[in-house]
C-alpha cells in the first residue's frame, strides 16, 4: 500500500494486485476495509490543518474554507481551500509588483500638506510557502497510517472470522 500527499493536496492509496490475490481479497473488499481508516485520517488532517496553519485572510475564508473530498470507494481524496488567496499562501509567492485596482486602495493623507496621495504601486517581498497538508501528514504519518491499518485489520478479521 502507498499513501502520500502530492503537490495538489491529494492523498491516494494503491494496492499491489498480487498481494490482494495472495490474501484472497478482492480490490472492492480491500477498499471497503481501508475506507473507514482513510476517512478518519482525512478528517483528522483537515482539523489539524485548520488549527496548525499560521495565516488568515481578511475574510476569514482561509481556515474556515478548508474542505475535504473523498472519492466513492474511500481510497483517495484531497484537502483543499477554494479561496482565491489560498494557493498563494500554500505555495508562496516571489517578490512582485502590486498596483492598486481601486481608487481608494493604497492611499494616504500627506501629513505635511494634508493632501490625499495615491500609490501607483510598490514591490512586495512575497509570501513564504506554507504547505499545511504535507506538513501535517509528515509530522503525524505513523499515526495516520495506523488509522488505516487498524481499519484494514478490523475488516479482514470480520471477513475471516
Amino acid at each position: 500500500m502507498a499513501g502520500t500527499p502530492t503537490g495538489n493536496n491529494m492523498i491516494s492509496m494503491s494496492f499491489n494486485p498480487k498481494d490482494l490475490k495472495n490474501l484472497k481479497i478482492t480490490q472492492k473488499e480491500m477498499n471497503s476495509f481501508f475506507a473507514t481508516g482513510f476517512r478518519n485520517m482525512m478528517t483528522s488532517m483537515l482539523v489539524l490543518s485548520r488549527i496548525d496553519h499560521n495565516w488568515k485572510n481578511r475574510t476569514g475564508q482561509t481556515a474556515g474554507g478548508m474542505r475535504k473530498h473523498i472519492n466513492r470507494n474511500g481510497t483517495s481524496g484531497k484537502i483543499f481551500n477554494p479561496s482565491d488567496v489560498s494557493k498563494f499562501l500554500y505555495y508562496g509567492t516571489t517578490k512582485h509588483w502590486v498596483e492598486p485596482t481601486r481608487k481608494s486602495a493604497l492611499s494616504w493623507v500627506d501629513e505635511s500638506s494634508g493632501d490625499r496621495r495615491f500609490s501607483k504601486g510598490h514591490w512586495v517581498s512575497g509570501i513564504k510557502a506554507e504547505p499545511w497538508v504535507e506538513n501535517n501528514y509528515f509530522k503525524r504519518e505513523a499515526k495516520f497510517l495506523a488509522m488505516i491499518e487498524k481499519s484494514a485489520i478490523d475488516g479482514m478479521t470480520k471477513k475471516w472470522s
